[in-house]
Order: structure tokens, then C-alpha cells, then sequence
């Protein structure tokens, strides 16, 4: 997941969006700090690696585990 990060963050500067400038006001908004990328993925992995939890795409279909 870390690795596909960047390749998204490059594809939304290419359509012109700045990133940085959204989460900073995004924060802003919500009066919080920015969590670092890594802490965002451990509290993901810890999520999505709970008992019974199913991840559904736009369809409503479920995604298979990542957990090993």
C-alpha cells in the first residue's frame, strides 16, 4: 500500500490538484493535525485486519483479506 501512495499523490498533481495545499485546509477545517502516511496505513492495516471486517468496492462486492 506504502509503495502505490506516491504513484496516486503524482497522478492527482497531474490533473492540477495540490495535495498538500487540500490537506493543510482540510486539517485546518477540522482544527487537527496531519497524521504522517504511516501512521494513516498502521490505523488502516488495524481496521481492515479485524474480525469480520469486509471491505466493499463502488458495487457493493466485497474485496478479498489482505491479512496473512
Amino acid at each position: 500500500m506504502r509503495s502505490v501512495i506516491p504513484e496516486l499523490e503524482r497522478e492527482y498533481a497531474d490533473d492540477g490538484i495540490d495535495l498538500d495545499a487540500h490537506r493543510a485546509s482540510l486539517a485546518g477545517l477540522l482544527t487537527m493535525g496531519l497524521p504522517s502516511t504511516a501512521d494513516v496505513l498502521a490505523c488502516l492495516l488495524e481496521a481492515v485486519t479485524l474480525p469480520r471486517f469486509v471491505l466493499l468496492n463502488e458495487w457493493g462486492d466485497a474485496y478479498g483479506s489482505i491479512s496473512r
